[in-house]
């Protein structure tokens, strides 16, 4: 499969849209990390029956604030964090598909995309082998709506999930039980009901989760250059 590796168009503020190989299987870290892209078309990634396509990495789309739209469909596995954290233009994301197509999300995907109206998906999952989905939508302020045409399947909607999202009015749960963590609603001051029926407990974050500076710890003591991800965490952090 075709791989655009981590950094390839990085800072590129001119770029405005790209198409892939219909063979991509993946996008790596920071891969278009401030770039000009106005919108994100997957739509033409066309894999083997139950390969997934991979976004994976930090900041991959990250802080393109001229991203209006993402599109994709079939198999789609978040494999990272801040993928499109900041991308401020942001409006719509929508993942469609069929049959046993699935989308699953990871850590801080959409954090701090304030334009964020709805985000669309054929069948939300949650990330590793428990399901969870943590802090997915913090601060998008914007956000009314969260649908998945199938049921979703996650066991946890996880700490701070959609904390600071004061607009979210419609979001798709889960048919079955379901944890819900602390501050995974927190100043959702637009939401005006909650079906409780299907949630088995209100619990603290594991242990186990690791925290954005320990993701960062782990990475410096690996094999990957880290150069490229703590540049972009300086020019977050400004």
């Amino acid at each position: 499969d075709f791989v655009i590796p981590m950094g390839t168009f990085g800072y590129c503020g001119n770029l405005k849209s790209i198409t892939f190989p219909t063979n991509t299987g993946k996008i790596e870290g920071m891969a278009f990390y401030r770039t000009g892209l106005e919108s994100l078309d997957l739509t033409n990634i066309e894999l083997e029956a139950e390969k997934p396509f991979y976004l994976s990495g930090y900041y991959t789309f990250a802080a393109c604030e001229n991203l209006k739209t993402i599109t994709a469909k079939g198999k789609v596995r978040f494999d990272g964090l801040y993928i499109f954290q900041d991308c401020k233009a942001l409006e719509t994301a929508t993942f469609t598909g069929s049959g046993n197509d699935y989308t699953v999300m990871s850590p801080d995907i959409f954090k701090r995309c304030s334009k964020l109206k709805s985000v669309e998906f054929y069948h939300l999952k949650g990330n590793g082998q428990d399901n969870d989905m943590d802090s997915v939508f913090t601060d998008c302020t914007s956000l009314e709506r969260v649908t998945s045409t199938c049921p979703p399947e996650i066991s946890k909607i996880g700490y701070s999930c959609f904390d600071g999202c004061t607009s979210l009015k419609t979001l798709s749960l889960p048919e079955k039980e379901f944890a819900v963590n602390e501050t995974a609603f927190r100043n959702c001051t637009a939401l005006e009901s909650f079906d409780f029926t299907k949630v088995t407990s209100q619990r603290q974050a594991k242990r186990g989760r690791l925290t954005p500076n320990q993701w960062m710890r782990q990475a410096t003591q690996s094999d990957l250059s880290v150069e490229p991800i703590l540049q972009a965490v300086r020019d977050v952090l400004k």
